[in-house]
């Protein structure tokens, strides 16, 4: 009997080391949400549909400070609900995984640019002038479009994902390969 239990966790352990490396999805392919549906990367693409489409009403009228004030407040709540979190813990999971470099680099951009919408948000609310509401409001809206997109860090107006350019589509494309 113990030469059974030996060969069992022998196989678990192996089983366990041969499909760690090869997933390039990893967390973001897992099961995560309450209802065990939806994968972690499928909750943060609807939520940056969500954000994304806060932002852009909050751009209808540049002038109407009370319109931005309640779009940018719904999209601070939406971020702070689960959003942030969820970017993060796939971003620090990433890290420590053997998956491409070119893909860590997309869930870094990814974590960077919607930090970077977090301050933006914070100067919206913080009480910037009007101008400066509709500026910091257009620029969320700018990045939206690079979350989706990714950075161009070399300024060649040329999205490399290998050079790790990339952001939620590339991202998007490898869980879907």
């Amino acid at each position: 009997m113990p030469q059974i239990n030996k060969f069992f966790f022998i196989s678990i352990a192996l089983y366990y080391f041969f499909n760690i490396g090869i997933a390039n999805s990893m967390i973001l392919d897992e099961q995560y949400s309450d209802n065990g549906r939806e994968t972690l990367l499928e909750i943060i693409n609807k939520d940056i549909i969500k954000a994304n489409a806060l932002s852009l009403l909050a751009i209808q009228d540049l002038k109407n400070t009370s319109n931005i004030n309640k779009q940018i407040t719904q999209l601070r709540i939406l971020l702070n609900q689960a959003l942030i979190n969820n970017i993060m813990t796939a971003a620090e999971s990433i890290k420590s995984s053997n998956i491409e470099n070119s893909l860590k680099s997309s869930m870094a951009n990814l974590n960077y640019l919607i930090n970077s919408i977090y301050d933006k948000i914070d100067m919206i609310l913080g009480g910037t002038s009007p101008i400066g509401m509709a500026f910091f409001s257009e620029e969320i809206v700018k990045q939206f479009i690079l979350i989706h997109n990714g950075i161009d860090k070399n300024n060649n107006n040329i999205i490399e994902n290998e050079l790790g350019e990339g952001c939620l589509n590339y991202i998007n494309s490898w869980v879907h390969k």
